[in-house]
């Protein structure tokens, strides 16, 4: 049989047959994942960790725009923080003489994550400490230039704009992240 043929029977189009030039048919269990309806893909992604999901949204384009959506974020994040959390603290350091950071996420007791950071671009000095909020995970860097916006799990930052100081006034002033429910909103208040 030529394997150009297209005159082949359903079930010779199912077996998996590896050709003297590695191609090959995917067989009906190769392709089970395609024929879930997509409902039930969403239920499964729900319920996956944020970790899980960093990684399947590189699988194909359309699981990436399903994971970068923005209200499956939410429903996301709502369906998983009913579970069990844990500590959550974040220690964060500066490499001397050198522009990267090392963040040491504490997940509880017993487990730790270290993270290297080139691409956050926080100007603080060595021995400096960083103020830090959080709000569904974000985590909001106070800093004198720049502010960021921090994911921790897709590692995605965002640099804001600098604060808005009233005339020569030094006086320190506090930020702050929330989330606005009404217009499924994140912002950042600072109070003079």
């Amino acid at each position: 049989m030529n394997m150009f043929d297209t005159s082949m029977s359903s079930s010779q189009l199912g077996k998996r047959r590896r050709l003297s030039y590695g191609i090959y048919q995917p067989t009906s269990r190769d392709r089970v994942l395609n024929d879930l309806p997509d409902h039930l893909i969403y239920e499964i992604f729900l319920r996956s960790s944020a970790e899980s999901l960093l990684r399947l949204k590189s699988v194909c384009k359309a699981w990436y725009s399903l994971i970068k959506d923005r209200n499956f974020a939410k429903l996301h994040y709502d369906h998983n923080k009913t579970k069990k959390q844990s500590i959550g603290i974040i220690f964060i350091s500066r490499r001397e003489y050198i522009s990267q950071y090392d963040l040491t996420i504490v997940n509880n007791l017993w487990e730790y994550e270290e993270v290297h950071l080139q691409e956050l671009k926080l100007t603080v000095g060595t021995e400096e400490i960083v103020k830090m909020t959080s709000c569904n995970g974000l985590v909001f860097f106070h800093t004198e230039f720049p502010l960021l916006i921090w994911n921790p799990i897709t590692r995605e930052s965002v640099e804001l704009p600098p604060r808005r100081m009233d005339g020569d006034s030094k006086m320190a002033t506090a930020c702050g992240i929330g989330y606005h429910a009404a217009n499924n909103e994140y912002r950042v208040v600072q109070l003079l």
